[in-house]
């Protein structure tokens, strides 16, 4: 069934079930109100009966009181009496009964002997002290209540006969019988019905208020019911000709409180029912026409709301076909119906999107080579340093010796290649190589000795062939820092000692290490100086004094030291196809290689999963402290499962090379993206863009900064889908809260990094937020926010004085919203940026949804 008829179905059922209801309660609470109307009436009149009894006595004991106040008549019956003459007080109470209107008149002796009674003129001494009223006259002088004779009741009145004040005579009474007309006078307290049922063997009516119409059905009823009244509940409901009525029984008791009779009054449940069951039937009136108006307004409104539902299930069924260009019509709808089709047009234009980045991102993939790595890049602040500079040079490269260019190309870059490893494995860095030269320098005057050794064993050693460099060794104050070549980073070293270089090496054969005396001085003031003869020579072209140490010298080195054969063979670890590392990762191949190591593809043996493996610059081998600390936070960074985040699985170590175990992606970088595309669709880069804040978030949030936001440093899924990587491997990572910011060796690419980065000042967050903004910058915009320095002092100057270009106008399409985003980002001082990445997540969904039109 549609979901039009189900939807009108459904609400024409919960109308009629809403009316019903009402209409249903009504009447059930109708009839209980009008039950419990009738109930309180009838015991309300049943009280008003007592008190009309009461009042009846009242005035029996009047008239009997007037009667008996008569001197003459109180003088006639005490002369009577003294002559035991009933007659005559039988004449006299028949003479007077017409005046009293009773329907029985007695007098009795102050014994309680009958003298004379107008119903049985026979009866005379009859000992009437067992009636209860004179028997209760007899004890409290008089007495008024029911009066059972035979089969009638009578109320009746005992009251003294008194000669004198002081002499009894005896007792007066005089009664009325109940009948028809007393039922009749009580039916006008309340309405209600009354009937009166003598009890005894044979129960008998003896007044009733029915009419001649019911009379008789209620009789037989009622004189049925009386024996069990006395006990019963007093309301009862009855039914008398089909019809209910509901009686209140009251027990009516002599003097002794013994059951004389039970008197019932009635009202009729239909009658008194009557105003309720107009109301009901009013209410379901309307109530049935409530129903036939609501189910026309139901199936007006469950064709007008189904009406966007149909559109959206057709605008589905072309998106499963792959046609992503149906509109949804916005129309008027201001609700959740009106949100759902706005939502859901939203939903396919990112559906578009996603579909064209994936068919784009797919072809690129094709037709390129297996993605390398983002290499990463020391980048030092110029600073002033206490370096022992090493260069050494390759003279016998410089005469053609095969005459085949490949082979000289290849001796020498085994030959330099072979020395670069040596310095990185002593802890030193390598500079430059010019033409057959190298050039590297070590850290610190406690590193000199490791630069003596290098160039000890370089001139010892040579090659396969026996051919050995030239070494010079200087220590002294040199400028150290980085210059910037094609956005490309490299180290530079300058200063006095640099100079020093050219000259010594010109005195230089090869074998020998050349050192100013300043140099010896500061090895010699060392205490692990192995005992080594340095004869002091005077230059033949330089004045400089110097002294030289032949490569023979290196066999005064210790044993298992640094130049050890051991050591050398760790210099040159190389993996290798088919290599099983840790006993765990087979090499399948090398991936790539950068300044900071070399990533290759590898198998899991032990979960079968294809992994990268990456190898740590060697300048991380030497320095333990590192290692551990790099240990500890890839423990935390392992953590990290985000399906924006490339996941770092673990840090392994093999013949003393540090490798990472990572997540493997084929794909391509956001950089090959936008060096092919220049610029994305505004709502696939949106989309991107939520995708890498999402993934920094998360980094984020496990206490690391990522420090080299970069496109090179995002990679792109085939199916579009953006993963962060290189985060935090490229140094031991540390708590970076805001609230916590510390001073850290400057690392990642000049252009991505924050100008407090640069100056090597205190970061946190908000670095990385700079970086992010460089990168959307591009990714929106298709350009970028500063312009290229030479180096990275000229890249400091340019993020501290110039301001960043505005996103609208490289782009002039940008929406408003956008060039502030990312103005805010770019700002150049940390508290002006957005203080977390959250808050940045926030203004990116912001953010229009189209770009205004150009």
């Amino acid at each position: 069934m549609r979901l039009t008829p189900r939807l009108f179905l459904l609400i024409s059922f919960l109308i009629a079930l809403v009316v019903g209801s009402a209409v249903g309660v009504t009447w059930v609470y109708s009839a209980r109100i009008a039950h419990d109307t009738i109930t309180d009436r009838l015991v309300k009149g049943d009280a008003l009966r007592a008190s009309q009894d009461d009042d009846l006595y009242d005035r029996l004991q009047l008239v009997a009181n007037v009667f008996v106040a008569d001197a003459n008549l109180l003088a006639y019956l005490a002369e009577a009496q003294a002559r035991s003459d009933s007659a005559s007080i039988l004449d006299l109470l028949l003479e007077r009964q017409d005046d009293l209107g009773c329907d029985f008149a007695m007098v009795t002796d102050a014994d309680g002997y009958l003298l004379a009674r107008t119903d049985r003129p026979d009866a005379i001494d009859d000992d009437m002290a067992e009636q209860p009223l004179i028997s209760l006259a007899l004890d409290e002088f008089q007495s008024a209540g029911l009066w059972r004779e035979g089969d009638e009741l009578h109320h009746a009145v005992v009251i003294p006969l008194v000669q004198g004040g002081i002499d009894l005579l005896g007792f007066f009474a005089m009664g009325f019988r109940l009948e028809d007309e007393d039922a009749r006078e009580s039916k006008r307290l309340d309405g209600a019905d009354v009937t009166v049922v003598l009890l005894g063997d044979t129960p008998t009516v003896l007044a009733s208020s029915y009419d001649d119409a019911l009379a008789p059905a209620v009789g037989p009823l009622l004189e049925q019911m009386a024996p069990a009244a006395v006990s019963s509940d007093p309301v009862v409901e009855i039914l008398i000709n089909e019809e209910s009525w509901l009686t209140h029984q009251s027990i009516l008791r002599d003097v002794d409180g013994e059951p004389l009779a039970v008197r019932f009054s009635a009202a009729s449940l239909l009658k008194e029912t009557q105003p309720f069951r107009r109301i009901t039937t009013a209410l379901g009136l309307a109530g049935l026409g409530t129903f036939l108006i609501g189910l026309m307004m139901t199936w007006f409104l469950a064709r007008r709301v189904t009406r966007p539902l149909t559109q959206l299930v057709d605008a589905a069924r072309a998106a499963r076909d792959g046609e992503f260009g149906f509109e949804i019509p916005s129309g008027s709808h201001k609700d959740e119906i009106g949100e759902l089709g706005q939502e859901f047009d939203e939903l396919l234009g990112e559906l578009r999107e996603k579909h064209d980045m994936e068919l784009y991102v797919a072809e690129l993939s094709r037709s390129l080579p297996e993605p390398l790595p983002a290499q990463e890049k020391t980048i030092h602040a110029p600073h002033l340093s206490l370096l022992t500079l090493l260069a050494a040079e390759f003279r016998h490269h410089a005469i053609s010796l095969s005459g085949d260019p490949i082979e000289e190309l290849g001796d020498l870059e085994r030959d330099l290649l072979t020395s670069a490893r040596l310095v990185n494995r002593a802890g030193g860095t390598v500079v430059a190589f010019a033409g057959h030269r190298l050039l590297a320098y070590f850290d610190g005057a406690d590193n000199s000795l490791k630069a003596l050794k290098v160039a000890l064993h370089l001139a010892a050693n040579g090659n396969e062939h026996g051919d050995v460099p030239a070494c010079v060794v200087a220590t002294g104050d040199t400028t150290l820092g980085t210059l910037e070549w094609q956005s490309e980073p490299f180290e530079a070293v300058c200063g006095r000692h640099v100079q020093i270089i050219e000259p010594l090496m010109r005195e230089a054969s090869p074998g020998e290490i050349l050192m100013p005396t300043s140099t010896r001085d500061v090895l010699f003031s060392n205490p692990a100086m192995p005992n080594l003869r340095l004869a002091e020579r005077q230059g033949l072209a330089t004045s400089i004094g110097y002294c030289v140490a032949l490569g023979s010298e290196a066999a005064a080195l210790p044993a298992g030291g640094l130049l050890s054969e051991s050591a050398m063979e760790s210099a040159r670890v190389m993996f290798r196809p088919g290599q099983v590392v840790a006993e765990r990762f087979e090499i399948l191949a090398l991936a790539g290689s950068g300044a900071m190591g070399s990533v290759y593809r590898a198998r899991d043996r032990k979960l079968g999963d294809v992994v990268a493996l990456k190898t740590l610059r060697a300048d991380a081998w030497q320095d333990r402290t590192r290692i551990e600390l790099l240990k500890k936070e890839i423990k935390t960074a392992r953590q990290i499962t985000h399906p924006h985040v490339l996941r770092v699985y673990d840090l392994g170590e093999v013949d003393g090379v540090p490798f990472l175990s990572m997540e493997y992606v084929r794909g391509v970088t956001l950089r090959q993206l936008l060096d092919r595309s220049r610029r994305l669709p505004y709502s696939a880069a949106l989309r991107l863009a939520r995708q890498i804040c999402l993934g920094l978030e998360a980094v984020h949030a496990a206490g690391i900064l990522h420090h080299d936001m970069k496109p090179e440093n995002v990679l792109l899924e085939p199916t579009g889908n953006a993963r962060l990587m290189d985060f935090g491997i490229a140094r031991p990572m540390t708590d970076h809260s805001p609230d916590a910011p510390i001073k850290t060796k400057t690392m990642g690419t000049p252009y991505y990094l924050a100008p407090e980065q640069l100056s090597g000042g205190p970061v946190d967050v908000r670095a990385d937020i700079f970086g992010v903004g460089v990168l959307l910058f591009e990714l929106f915009t298709g350009g970028r926010p500063f312009r290229h320095g030479q180096n990275v002092i000229e890249v400091l100057e340019i993020k501290t004085t110039e301001p960043a270009k505005s996103a609208d106008e490289v782009w002039p399409e940008a929406p408003q919203q956008l060039s502030q985003l990312l103005a805010r980002c770019l700002e150049k001082e940390p508290k002006m940026r957005f203080p977390s990445m959250a808050e940045l997540l926030v203004a990116l969904e912001r953010l229009e949804k189209k770009p205004k039109a150009s």
